[in-house]
């Protein structure tokens, strides 16, 4: 079932982003529910997005990436903060699904996106900061195989946030 899905799912990065693709990735990310889950919940204009999209052509720590399932555009993940420690690849991820049409299956897609893509990448562990509040991205982080790390502080865009720290273990989740 699974490999069927996959043959399915497109991942796009974003520096190979058409216009189009390019306006409604702006659109997502500017849209009220999105925004306000965000360290940075603040409007981006478009020429902020087009400037942002260019600098990943030489980023070497975050990858952004947009999914297509069939014909449809389903959502977003990235991996930003990628590092090697004890020789060991890891990032933190972020992702949302489609706010103007998001259906329940989208996040299983975007869920199996991410773990490909994470995959091909040679990335061995990813970390979730999440809202304590964000009930729904806990839940859909666990359902992807996170595990409850515990309530942090942590700074972002000169401000201090307490999160709820969540990480998958590709090697972990390979065992079972």
């Amino acid at each position: 079932m699974k490999n069927k899905v996959l043959k399915y799912l497109k991942i796009i990065p974003f520096e190979n982003l058409k216009e189009e693709e390019k306006k409604l990735v702006w659109r997502w990310r500017n849209n009220e529910k999105i925004r306000n889950l965000f360290f940075n919940p603040n409007f981006i204009p478009y020429e902020d997005h087009i400037k942002f999209i260019k600098s990943l052509k030489s980023s070497k720590n975050k990858k952004y990436f947009l999914v297509k399932y069939k014909d449809e555009y389903i959502g977003v993940f990235n991996f930003t903060n990628i590092k090697n420690e004890n020789n060991k690849k890891l990032a933190e991820l972020g992702t949302y699904i489609n706010p103007e049409n998001s259906k329940p299956a989208y996040a299983y897609l975007v869920g199996l996106a991410m773990k490909q893509k994470a995959r091909e990448l040679g990335i061995a562990k990813l970390i979730a900061y999440v809202f304590p509040n964000n009930q729904a991205a806990i839940k859909y982080n666990k359902f992807l195989g996170f595990k409850e790390k515990g309530i942090i502080q942590l700074k972002k865009y000169n401000k201090n946030f307490e999160v709820l720290k969540m990480e998958l273990n590709f090697e972990e989740e390979n065992l079972k």
